[in-house]
């Protein structure tokens, strides 16, 4: 008996359904505090602030399974968003549904928020020559806030995270200022950074240092700068002077990337670049998309193959390991496995070999060749490689791994209730 479509989804809604229930338990939004349950309040003594700051945590899903105990994730600083805030939610949640484990957008990625409150300018303006003091107190300590992120939070979020060495800041107005900022000044440290709605305007020096570091970043990184066209004219305006200074100089390191909204207030442009600016920046390694090549074999495996050689080349300035996901490439594997591609269920095995070959020893292989086995209609093969898959997984203690194998166990018993094995 050939997979029922209803079924793999069912199989999949469930193992999605666990993961999110298993690593974020969100709560009921309600009026008074849109939160969500893993988003955890934290603190950190800074030396270079003399202060201690507070921060929110929100971790990917997936982040505790065994499955992914070796697997480090981006960073993503949010600057001026305060814990237990709409606009910081619906970060965390936009980010979870980008990078769903079927069809990636962008990586799982830890989101981290840094409170402000009353330092807010203070630690988002540049002094009008680097180094030097203020002029004016309360201003220019970006310097320190720099430090303060690059050499005393990144080491403390490794220490407790799973943090890949890659890291993007995201700010809005004024911090949108001190993103592109920072850019420049600690291009060790920060890989991309999403300057939405930047306020250039704030001095000529300022602006000048935030050119200055761009054209002498040696790293290669991101830049993604946005805007709304009805916030006003100073800010679109001073973007606009920004984007045709940059092409009139050479920024060999850097790829420039930007995105205008017509009808968008300044508010707005925060939500709608946060969104738009990760994807942007996370493009080389996107992963969506597959179905639209599910017609012919050979059409297929040439694009998973584009698809490989891309992820592959581009990974490691991600911070991420050279090889498809995991839950990506199985996730193509119990799509071919449905009726609606029969003439491509062929193309299983190749997909099972690269488990075995990127993720040897892990459930999902064996898993994957329980599928392959049961689009062959060989149940018996296919229900040993199931027990297989789950008894990797239960050594591992993995309850996704669990689920995955006994649910394709319970497909074969169905197969043979429908005497669809030979």
């Amino acid at each position: 008996m050939a997979l029922n479509r209803t079924h793999v989804r069912q199989l999949l809604l469930a193992a999605s359904t666990l993961a999110c229930a298993l690593t974020s338990g969100a709560a009921p939004a309600s009026a008074q505090g849109f939160t969500v349950s893993d988003w955890k309040p934290d603190s950190i003594h800074s030396a270079a602030l003399n202060e201690t700051r507070y921060i929110s945590i929100a971790l990917p899903v997936g982040y505790d399974f065994s499955t992914m105990a070796n697997e480090r994730y981006p960073v993503v600083i949010v600057l001026d968003e305060s814990y237990g805030t709409m606009p910081m939610a619906s970060r965390i949640l936009n980010a979870r549904v980008l990078s769903g484990y079927t069809e990636s957008l962008i990586p799982p990625a830890l989101i981290v928020s840094i409170q402000s409150g009353r330092t807010y300018v203070r630690d988002m303006t540049p002094p009008p020559v680097l180094g030097q003091p203020s002029p004016r107190a309360g201003r220019g300590g970006a310097p320190a806030f720099a430090t303060f992120i690059a050499d005393e939070l990144l080491p403390w979020l490794a220490s407790r995270y799973r943090t890949s060495s890659y890291t993007i800041v995201d700010g809005h107005s004024l911090s949108g200022l001190f993103a592109a900022w920072i850019y420049g000044q600690r291009p060790d440290k920060i890989g991309a950074v999403l300057a939405l709605s930047p306020t250039l305007m704030w001095s000529n020096e300022a602006y000048q240092q935030v050119l200055d570091g761009i054209r002498a970043r040696k790293q290669p990184g991101r830049f993604f700068i946005a805007a709304g066209e009805t916030e006003g004219t100073m800010i679109p305006g001073k973007v606009k002077q920004f984007l045709s200074d940059v092409a009139r100089s050479p920024t060999p390191s850097t790829v420039i990337l930007n995105e205008w909204y017509p009808h968008a207030t300044h508010g707005q442009a925060s939500m709608l670049g946060f969104t738009d600016g990760l994807r942007a920046i996370f493009r080389p390694v996107e992963l969506a998309g597959m179905g639209g090549f599910m017609s012919y074999k050979d059409v297929y495996l040439r694009e998973l193959d584009r698809r490989r050689a891309a992820y592959i080349a581009a990974a490691p300035e991600f911070g991420l390991p050279p090889k498809l996901p995991m839950f990506f490439t199985l996730n193509q594997a119990t799509t071919l496995a449905t009726p609606d591609y029969k003439d491509l269920q062929s193309a299983i095995p190749v997909l099972c070999t690269e488990l075995r070959t990127s993720y040897p020893g892990s459930w999902a292989s064996p898993v994957c060749d329980g599928y392959a086995r049961l689009t062959q209609h060989t149940c018996d093969a296919a229900a040993s490689a199931f027990a297989d898959g789950i008894r990797v997984a239960q050594q591992a203690g993995d309850s996704i791994g669990i689920s995955y194998g006994r649910q394709g166990a319970a497909l074969v018993n169905e197969a043979r209730g429908h005497s669809g094995c030979t």
